[in-house]
């Protein structure tokens, strides 16, 4: 409860944004700074959640590839020239902080994102969901052969029979 969340309910389009103030198996709650709002769950299209990036675990990798990346360069001498920092152990501390840098840069640029909350009965895990069945492939194939085409490089614009 408390979460950020965006809402689509039936009457109209538009998504409606506000804090989930409750969920149960028929109604949702969700507040704004001006009113509360309420809605049955079989009007509600579509609810999503915010979700912040976890940043300890980008700023993280971001670090390792980029102490990585640039010690792996300096030690193999990529493109034939000698460390920028003169000593392998420089280019992994200059990585790194390139690394934390980039990865800084993108938490700024993309804080989060809107991931979608599976409502009580409204739909099924991913594990229930039955297979798609292959099509008949003999009705498939007769289902998109093009009809009325003239093939290119014919005189004359008359349809083609079939």
């Amino acid at each position: 409860m408390g979460d950020s969340v965006r809402i689509r309910v039936i009457p109209s389009n538009e998504w409606i944004h506000g804090h989930l103030m409750s969920l149960d198996s028929s109604r949702i709650v969700v507040g704004s700074l001006d009113s509360l709002k309420s809605w049955t769950l079989d009007s509600v299209l579509r609810l999503e959640k915010w979700e912040r990036t976890n940043s300890r675990e980008l700023l993280t990798a971001y670090t390792l590839c980029g102490a990585i990346g640039f010690g792996v360069c300096a030690a193999t001498r990529c493109g034939g020239y000698p460390p920028l920092t003169g000593s392998v152990g420089g280019a992994i501390g200059v990585g790194a902080a390139f690394g934390f840098f980039m990865g800084f840069l993108g938490l700024q640029i993309v804080p989060g994102q809107w991931r979608l909350v599976h409502l009580p009965g409204r739909y099924p895990p991913p594990e229930q969901v039955p297979p798609a069945q292959p099509p008949d492939t003999q009705e498939a194939s007769r289902s998109i052969r093009p009809r009325g085409l003239v093939p290119i490089g014919t005189a004359g614009f008359e349809p083609a029979t079939p």
